[in-house]
């Protein structure tokens, strides 16, 4: 590969140093300060001018077909450069919401597609084809520009102009900025963009002198930047800022000792001029030692006379990592809120929890230990499902997912928690999704315990029930007796005797039914089982009825024992015997047996007919004349209440047969 001189080279190489020099000093200037979008911008502007003004020194001083390589590297940064000025003119002129990534994305994407096209145009050739063509002694580049080269430089020098243009509207709408300032910045990049114009339109040495301009123009925005001159405000005098903020503020110089704090910092730590020049460890015993790139926040409590909270916010200065500012906030009235509202939460009935998206817990008020019986320490950490009863933890993880999915959604559950005890309650909750919100970001969960008032309401409710059974009953019922003494008692008053004793009757069934009814509506779902034996309440049973001729054999060994409700088992026994009685007449037999899972009632009368079985314990339901309609009745409820069951089937003679299932005989265990 062949060389070639030129002195063009050397200010090229001159204007890349420069804009190294430039680059890395934003580099330094990195390490030392956060990135910001304008510090970046001048990064990029000053390492794509370097790259550029070497690659095109290189393509002057080289004579062989890698010109046109380096002329591709060199027009490629060109695009890297616009696009790093508009970001720049953005930034500087604080216009941050077009710096928000959805909006500048699409925008550096359209760049860097359109840079790839300038370095790889030697493989494509789509914008420019190029010769190597002797000139004046120097091998130089005879470019040709296709007219897609001529639609991207109209592109890109539509995004300077709008850089441009975005600074001068900030310089002239903008209290305070100096429109000198913005003159020079727009002096500064249009001095490259008239040293293009000009190798474009053929005049000049036929080499680009752009690089070299972008050396001036990296300098006066840099200056700018960093000096007042950018933004031309008139500094306020120090008394005028530091004595009148609310804020305290203590400067410690690298040797750790107090350079400066203004009255503030002297009012709320109340300290003396004598602070000056001290130790600040001997001044805020609570300073911390070390103090790394990051504000590190210390909290501190005053005593002098009124307990005061104070936060500290310690930051090394920008100037030296050794130095450092201190911001000093009273939190008095922010620590006795916060106090205020943590005794309403510990004291609450209420249990407030905060679950992450995966529905862990976070944080569990300590109210939760004398609820759950659980302490916060252990529920934090641990999945909020594992503590609802399994048959309700599906349902319970669907609302949790729809509360993630919809934060509108702020849905009030009821379901079963296992407390520590392994004991279900009933809980309701109010569930809101404040992931969101900037002091909480998390799902907010208030409980409270209702299993009692659950238990109220399903107590009245079953009040509810007999009460309509009751009235049902009453209505229907004992209408027909009502009507049949309504019209005997006429004809008797009309002289005839014997309809006296069809009202008497007709008195006796209401009678009869006023007690079963009572009997029924005042039984309940609960039951107080022991174990008795169980031949005596059978006797009890059937000698409480009036069994007239009827006949009883209890087919189990004397010594049994059963696991029921004495009270309640002896009344089922007598609604079963009088109802065989009644049906199946006075020489009716009566057998009580051992059943698989449990025990029987069978007789040797008429039965009951298939199509009835299923509803003869229906209240009110009777084939009788006489009948209350109840009896079988208060036998399903008083199984029921013992958890057994209890069927209508066909005894081996075809009387009825009642079948008792799930019934615990203590004896035969």
């Amino acid at each position: 590969m062949a060389w070639q001189t030129s002195w063009m080279i050397v200010p090229l190489l001159i204007a890349a140093f420069l804009l190294l020099v430039l680059g890395l000093s934003m580099l330094l200037l990195v390490t030392r300060e956060r990135m910001t979008p304008t510090i970046g911008a001048l990064l990029v502007f000053c390492l794509a001018g370097a790259t550029w003004a070497i690659a095109e020194a290189y393509q002057v001083a080289n004579t062989g077909a890698s010109k046109r390589i380096w002329f591709a590297i060199g027009s490629g940064s060109f695009v890297v450069v616009v696009f790093a000025w508009l970001v720049f003119a953005l930034a500087a002129s604080e216009r941050e919401r077009w710096l928000s990534l959805p909006r500048i994305a699409p925008v550096l994407a359209g760049g860097g597609v359109l840079a790839g096209l300038f370095f790889t145009n030697p493989i494509h050739g789509a914008l420019w084809e190029s010769t190597i063509v002797s000139r004046a002694g120097l091998f130089v580049l005879d470019v040709q520009f296709t007219a897609i080269y001529g639609g991207a430089m109209l592109g890109l020098l539509t995004v300077t102009g709008l850089g441009i243009a975005v600074l001068w509207v900030y310089g002239t709408q903008r209290d305070g900025v100096s429109l000198r300032a913005i003159g020079w910045m727009v002096a500064g990049i249009s001095f490259p963009v008239g040293t293009g114009l000009l190798y474009h339109v053929g005049l000049g040495p036929g080499v680009n002198l752009t690089p070299i301009a972008l050396g001036g123009t990296a300098s006066t925005l840099i200056y700018l930047v960093f000096t007042r001159e950018l933004i031309g405000r008139v500094p306020l005098p120090r008394s005028a800022v530091l004595n009148r903020m609310d804020e305290g503020l203590v400067v410690v110089g690298a040797d750790g000792h107090v350079s400066d704090l203004n009255p503030a910092a002297k009012s709320l730590l109340d300290l003396e001029e004598t602070a000056l020049g001290r130790t600040v460890t001997d001044v805020i015993p609570e300073w911390p030692d070390g103090v790394d790139d990051d504000r590190t926040t210390v909290d501190v409590t005053v005593e002098d006379g009124d307990r005061r909270h104070l936060r500290i916010r310690v930051s090394p200065l920008s100037d030296s990592h050794h130095s450092q500012i201190g911001l000093i906030s009273d939190r008095t009235e922010q620590e006795a809120l916060q106090q205020r509202y943590r005794a309403i939460i510990e004291e609450s009935a209420e249990a407030n929890v905060l679950l992450d998206e995966n529905g862990t817990i976070i944080y569990a008020s300590p109210s939760v230990e004398r609820i759950f019986g659980w302490t916060s320490t252990e529920m934090e950490g641990e999945t909020a499902f594992e503590f609802v009863a399994e048959t309700d933890r599906e349902r319970i993880r669907a609302e949790f997912e729809r509360v993630l999915a919809n934060p509108g959604y702020e849905p009030r559950l009821e379901y079963r928690v296992v407390d520590r005890e392994g004991h279900e309650c009933v809980f309701e909750s109010l569930v809101r999704n404040l992931l969101d919100h900037p002091h909480v970001e998390a799902i907010a969960v208030t409980s409270r315990d209702v299993t009692e008032r659950r238990e109220r309401e399903q107590e009245l409710e079953r009040m509810n029930e007999r009460l309509e059974e009751f009235a049902s009953i009453l209505s229907h019922d004992l209408r027909n007796p009502l009507e049949v003494a309504e019209i005997h008692t006429t004809l008797a008053q009309r002289g005839d005797e014997d309809a006296l004793e069809t009202v008497q009757q007709a008195h006796d069934r209401i009678d009869a039914m006023i007690d079963d009814i009572l009997t029924y509506v005042r039984e309940d779902d609960t039951v107080d089982p022991d174990e008795i034996a169980f031949e005596p309440v059978v006797q009890s049973a059937w000698e409480t009825v009036h069994t007239r001729g009827a006949t009883l054999s209890f087919d189990m060994p004397a010594e049994t024992v059963i696991e029921a409700d004495r009270r309640r088992l002896q009344r089922a026994l007598e609604n079963l015997f009088r109802n065989s009685i009644e049906h199946g007449g006075e020489a009716v037999t009566v057998r009580i047996g051992r059943a698989d899972a449990g025990f029987f009632v069978a007789d040797d009368g008429p039965g009951i007919p298939p199509e009835d079985r299923a509803s003869v314990f229906d209240n009110g339901f009777t084939t009788a004349e006489e009948g209350t309609g109840l009896g079988l009745a208060i036998v399903r409820r008083t199984a029921q209440a013992h958890g057994w069951t209890v069927t209508a089937t066909e005894s081996e003679s075809g009387g009825a047969r009642f079948e008792f299932g799930n019934v615990s005989f203590p004896s035969e265990d």
